[in-house]
This record gives C-alpha cells, sequence and structure tokens, in this order.
C-alpha cells in the first residue's frame, strides 16, 4: 500500500529530521489522496512541487521565490495537454512571506496576478 511504503522510505531516508515526522508525513499523504480523490471532475496528468519549481536556480533571481517561473512550468506542461496541480506551501499563498535566509518577500502586481491564478483554477 502507498502509506505504508511511503511511511518505509521516509524512515529509512538518511535525510530525516524528526522521527515522529513520518507519523505526519503519513498523515499530510492521507488527507491529500481523499482529497484528490474527491476531484472526481477533474483528472490531474502532472503534480508541479511549486516551491521546488519556483526556487530552482533561485541564485539567479536574488534567491527569491520565482512565480513566473513557476508559470512557465505550467504553461509548458498545459501546453502539452497536462492537466497541472500545483502544490504549494500555504505561506506562498499570501502576498508576502518570509524567505529561508530571513529576508521578507513582497509580490508584486504580476507576480500576485500568477498567484491567484494558480490558486483560483486548481481548486
Amino acid at each position: 500500500d502507498l502509506f505504508k511504503l511511503a511511511k518505509e522510505e521516509y524512515n529509512n531516508s538518511p535525510d530525516k529530521k524528526h522521527k515522529d515526522s513520518s507519523d505526519r508525513a503519513l498523515i499530510e499523504l492521507q488527507k491529500f489522496s481523499q482529497w484528490l480523490a474527491k476531484k472526481k471532475d477533474v483528472s490531474y496528468t502532472a503534480i508541479i512541487d511549486g516551491a521546488n519549481a519556483a526556487f530552482y536556480k533561485h541564485h539567479l533571481n536574488n534567491g527569491e521565490f520565482n512565480y513566473r517561473q513557476l508559470k512557465f512550468v505550467v504553461d509548458a506542461l498545459e501546453a502539452e495537454d497536462y492537466k497541472a496541480l500545483v502544490i504549494l506551501p500555504s505561506k506562498y499563498v499570501k502576498p508576502g512571506f518570509i524567505l529561508s535566509d530571513g529576508r521578507r518577500q513582497r509580490l508584486n502586481e504580476e507576480d500576485l496576478e500568477i498567484m491567484n491564478d494558480i490558486v483560483s483554477s486548481r481548486n
């Protein structure tokens, strides 16, 4: 079963940070699976880790979350007839947030528009 495998993989991972995190990860995976099962009207064919896509080569973008880059990934997949689901931590769907280095990133109008489009089209 997928959930058992996910927990086993996590427990065997050398990078795990906290022993009890595997239980939380399992619960979150189960919640995601249940949410996805309720989306009977939509068949996603691609799932995008939004944070990884937006931070890819972040050193070229002053270390900031890059919504234009995330939009590029979504648009490229959809141009190939994929139905993309973007997964984002909740902090990145706000007009401003703290980056890992402690700096605050405030979204400009273009980024807010992209963020709102991604959020509204994926609910």
